[in-house]
């Protein structure tokens, strides 16, 4: 079971119409620490721990059929393709994973967010 791949085009443009997306951030907390932004909107979480944390707020009350969006800073999209897995196994119906992850997303100048602090 695998996610559907999603562009750097098409996602920027859900942002842009500020269309109801859940984007997951799913790099490694290395990765995560280092930088300064994420793709705006994004929820920044531990792949290992996704699953444990669609029990809690704010995964929790996410509709089913919302589309989700998974990405990370790997080089064949791994852990973005694992937590679209999990998400899909969870009865998320329309999960993609972003084509080329976090670093086409600043190579095409798509909208970041300051990542919270801490």
């Amino acid at each position: 079971m695998r996610g559907e791949f999603i562009s750097v085009e098409e996602l920027k443009t859900k942002v842009a119409r500020d269309e109801s997306l859940v984007i997951l951030d799913v790099r490694g907390s290395e990765s995560y620490a280092n930088s300064a932004t994420r793709v705006k909107g994004a929820v920044h979480v531990n792949v290992r721990k996704l699953k444990c944390r669609l029990g809690f707020p704010p995964l929790k009350d996410v509709p089913k059929d919302r589309e989700a969006v998974t990405y990370c800073a790997c080089p064949s999209e791994e852990s973005a393709n694992s937590a679209a897995q999990i998400l899909l196994s969870s009865g998320f119906k329309r999960v993609r994973v972003l084509k080329g992850g976090w670093q086409e997303w600043l190579k095409a100048k798509g909208p970041v967010e300051q990542r919270p602090r801490g």
